[in-house]
């Protein structure tokens, strides 16, 4: 296990579309990004860079060789660059804000995917605006799959109540509550779950409010 390392800029420009995708990992985007270090143990964060559109991510990730690409080129690059030490790609973790659900979900649904079978974990922050079909079966499909989703009321609020009613369905336990009330416990036990963010956060500050806390105590 190694302290976090800042890679300022990987530029992904040959593989993608014109102004597309170049990966940043900047400290002040991420304020509480030391909490990573919480679960003490070796992983890479590779955050796209867009236009704030949605298209973008579309256009590049929801495809099975788009997203084979942008993986394949990440480990080509991180190895290079001297954080891989092999080519081989573990477990990839999948987190989302806002209208990132439409990629998301395409990406845990794609067929012929090299890499999407890696998924084995999803988090959303103000996103299940649609595709709730989609989730729930992935979330069913493997007691493996770990998810966990935030909401603002009023914003994503239906969306989740939507997922939690097919879950119950299902018979599938899940963890619910507000982000107040949020403990390391219930993140490290529960592989699914859904909270509202508590009062002050709006649908732009969940994100950065919720996410290295949220991984760096599910892995503690």
């Amino acid at each position: 296990y190694n302290q976090p390392t800042w890679i300022e800029t990987l530029d992904f420009t040959r593989w993608f579309a014109p102004r597309s995708l170049h990966y940043k990992l900047h400290e002040t985007h991420f304020r509480e990004f030391e909490q990573f270090a919480l679960g003490q143990r070796n992983e890479i964060m590779l955050v796209p860079h867009t236009q704030f559109t949605c298209d973008d991510y579309d256009k590049n990730l929801a495809s099975s060789k788009g997203f084979d690409r942008f993986i394949s080129a990440s480990a080509d690059l991180l190895l290079k660059v001297g954080l891989f030490t092999s080519p081989d790609v573990g477990p990839i973790l999948l987190a989302g804000q806002s209208g990132s659900f439409r990629t998301s979900a395409a990406i845990l649904t794609m067929k012929n995917s090299k890499y999407g079978p890696s998924v084995n974990e999803v988090y959303l922050f103000d996103s299940l605006f649609g595709r709730m079909d989609e989730f729930a079966r992935w979330i069913a499909a493997d007691p493996g799959h770990r998810f966990w989703s935030g909401y603002i009321k009023g914003w994503s609020e239906e969306g989740n109540k939507k997922v939690m009613e097919k879950l119950k369905i299902a018979h599938i336990a899940f963890s619910q509550g507000s982000g107040e009330s949020l403990t390391p416990d219930d993140l490290k036990k529960n592989r699914v779950g859904f909270f509202e963010a508590q009062p002050g956060q709006t649908h732009l500050t969940i994100f950065g409010r919720y996410f290295a806390e949220m991984i760096g105590y599910a892995r503690k």
